[in-house]
């Protein structure tokens, strides 16, 4: 179900695999514009099964009706006139790169406030901004077994 509460609001998705793109989802249905920029190859979650033809389901699930903007890498974003574009004029951007991945390419939040001062930042990772887990990639399962919270989710018991 779509609302309108959000209509107003631009997003520029820098996501991949599962937490930005269902961030980005959730916004999108309060009524949110939605732009995935997606690097090389894409998100990684294009290529997950099971498919239907050759789209994966979580990826649809995730990813419909966002407009998608592809660029060769990363480093090549200001070549791309609607990527600098979706920048400037976002309200949102949402990423989930490890911690200081985009800082590279211009893409932090310090780079991206002299294009845009207005947008908002969120960044999303398994183990925070900081600190000595910070740089260390994290899913799902990995974060749940660290917490001594692993979930058997077939028969429904912490394991």
């Amino acid at each position: 179900m779509k609302y309108n509460f959000l209509n107003n609001i631009k997003v520029v998705e820098l996501g991949r695999i599962i937490t930005a793109p269902y961030a980005s989802k959730l916004l999108q249905d309060l009524g949110a514009k939605v732009i995935k920029v997606e690097a090389g190859n894409g998100d990684p979650y294009r290529e997950l099964p099971p498919k239907i033809g050759n789209m994966s389901i979580w990826f649809s699930n995730f990813n419909v009706d966002k407009k998608v903007l592809r660029i060769p890498d990363w480093k090549l974003w200001e070549s791309n006139s609607d990527v600098v574009e979706s920048l400037r004029s976002a309200d949102i951007l949402i990423e989930n790169f490890k911690p200081g991945t985009l800082k590279k390419y211009g893409l932090d939040f310090d780079s991206l406030k002299k294009l845009n001062n207005k947008i908002i930042y969120v960044s999303i990772s398994a183990f925070g901004q900081e600190g000595s887990l910070a740089f260390k990639p994290g899913f799902d399962i990995i974060v749940q077994a660290m917490s001594g919270y692993l979930l058997d989710y077939e028969k429904g018991n912490v394991i």
